[in-house]
């Protein structure tokens, strides 16, 4: 720990700072404001991002941090493992008061009406057109399971699953491949716990449908991965909804409950193309007799080399489900997209190694 604080100082400086705030903040809450000069700097400095994370976990916060905020940091450079320490944050100052003033950050005047509407517009084509573009391929999902006993925002890291993931002739099928770096001795509904699927497109046609009645409203302008986007607020009412919870020991067991419910969030939409780079959704209208109270989704989308071609694919994603008693979430990187085609072969003898 000393090798690494001398090293950072000679080096930048700025490692000796962050230790020294973490250090000052563990005797008294630290200030969203706090943070914000703290990730601004490092980003500006390229820190290096674990460092950064581990400065940021040392603290406890006075007042709120919100997502907004986390999108702006993460806007100017914050790096993923920096980022989710934000997250953390984020959930264990939930139940404090907001920042007054609240962090102001530089961004560009609103677009005109017109160009609001042309962005949804756009949007709405590229969300339809999504599945049929995508190609017949293989990559891996990483699942890494937290829970929280007693909804406290402290999580427990519960395990890591690995999943070969098949995409052919628009259907997804899912493969358990190791569990904690073991080879897994059940299938993936057998594991328990929440698992997304419908990742590659489902999400968004069924926000974009007809049926839905969506409701759009710009809010701010963003950056996600250096590409400039729009960020629209939505909502889909429970009637006119698809949005599906199924809670039981297994999706398709026969004890399995499931209810519709309501959706909203934040759409990112891509300025110059009009894809859409990610999707928040949390559900809401569920009933008070599920055993459900809470589920949301992050998904993250970038543009992937695929069989010599870019195509825009899933990247990660983050998803929660609670219940009255534990709160579940699960931090999902896909990777190692490659083309399936009739000579492609799929081994699973190799725990650990995708």
């Amino acid at each position: 720990m000393v090798r690494f604080a001398a090293k950072g100082v000679v080096r930048n400086g700025f490692a000796a700072m962050a230790l020294g705030f973490a250090v000052w903040a563990a005797a008294q809450p630290a200030t969203v404001a706090d943070v914000v000069a703290l990730v601004k700097t490092g980003a500006a400095r390229k820190q290096a991002d674990g460092s950064l994370a581990r400065a940021l976990a040392k603290l406890e916060l006075a007042d709120r941090l919100e997502n907004r905020v986390v999108e702006e940091l993460e806007s100017l450079g914050a790096g993923p493992k920096t980022v989710q320490a934000l997250i953390n944050l984020r959930d264990r100052s939930a139940r404090m008061p907001p920042p007054n003033p609240q962090p102001a950050f530089d961004s560009p005047p609103a677009p005109s009406a017109a160009a609001q509407r042309e962005a949804v517009d756009l949007a709405a084509r590229a969300a339809f057109q999504y599945l049929a573009s995508l190609p017949d391929f293989i990559c891996e999902e990483e699942v890494n399971r937290f829970e929280d006993w007693g909804n406290t925002g402290r999580w427990r890291e519960k395990d890591l699953l690995e999943i070969k993931l098949t995409y052919f002739d628009r259907l997804e099928n899912y493969h358990l491949f190791a569990v904690d770096r073991r080879p897994a001795r059940v299938d993936l509904d057998a594991m328990g716990g929440a698992h997304s699927e419908g990742e590659f497109g489902s999400i968004l046609t069924e926000i974009f449908r007809d049926g839905s009645h969506a409701r759009f409203t710009w809010d701010h302008w963003t950056t996600l991965r250096k590409h400039p986007a729009h960020v629209f607020r939505y909502r889909v009412l429970r009637e006119n909804s698809m949005y599906k919870i199924t809670y039981g020991l297994s999706p398709r067991a026969l004890d399995a409950d499931s209810t519709t419910v309501g959706e909203h969030g934040n759409l990112y939409v891509d300025r110059d193309s009009g894809q859409i780079l990610r999707v928040e959704q949390i559900a809401d209208s569920i009933p008070e007799d599920f055993p459900v109270t809470g589920a949301s989704t992050v998904l993250d989308y970038d543009f992937i080399s695929v069989g010599g071609r870019q195509f825009l694919l899933p990247l990660h994603a983050e998803v929660r489900l609670a219940t009255r008693g534990v709160s579940i979430r699960n931090e999902v990187k896909f990777q190692g997209y490659r083309k399936f085609n009739g000579e492609s072969s799929i081994t699973f003898d190799t725990p650990g190694k995708l």
